[in-house]
């Protein structure tokens, strides 16, 4: 089902946006999943370096950095970058959240959120605010270059009703 939640665990919280399926339960960490998205502050070097080492995991990936996203009251976000990928065996959120982990030039952890994500397909779309509801609901429209993907055989463009291997 489509909804929108906030959770918060050890200080943290995490929304989940309208218009997106994740798999939910009593506990943030519920289960075990094959696709994911992520929201990290990690630098396009980290990041690139923390795909790298689990290159044996992750099947397939895209991520977009957002530089140019506006709160509420009109300031903009701080740049932040997000991820959607699929690994070729489940991985609990815990686990995943780990490989993302970073400490900034001042020696700050870096913040990483994740979900256990049903339509890649859409948070695809979200990486440059292409759905229907990032949309509506007016956030800037980024160009398709800003994606980095290792996706040579098309996964993301499958449509949900394919028989790709997902």
């Amino acid at each position: 089902t489509y909804h929108k939640s906030i959770i918060k665990y050890r200080n943290e919280v995490i929304i989940i946006s309208k218009g997106f399926r994740v798999r939910t339960g009593s506990s943030p960490d519920c289960g075990r999943g094959r696709k994911f998205s992520c929201i990290t502050y990690l630098t396009e070097i980290q990041l690139q370096s923390r795909l790298a080492d689990h290159k044996d995991q992750i099947r397939v990936y895209a991520y977009a950095y957002h530089d140019k996203d506006v709160r509420e009251d009109g300031t903009i976000k701080e740049p932040h970058c997000h991820i959607v990928f699929v690994t070729y065996s489940a991985h609990s959120l815990s686990a995943v959240r780990r490989w993302f982990k970073g400490v900034d030039a001042s020696g700050k952890d870096i913040t990483t959120t994740a979900q256990i994500c049903s339509d890649v397909y859409s948070m695809y779309d979200y990486l440059t605010h292409s759905t229907s509801e990032a949309i509506a609901g007016g956030k800037y429209r980024y160009d398709n270059s800003i994606i980095v993907t290792n996706d040579k055989d098309g996964y993301f463009q499958a449509s949900q009703s394919s028989d790709y291997d997902n």
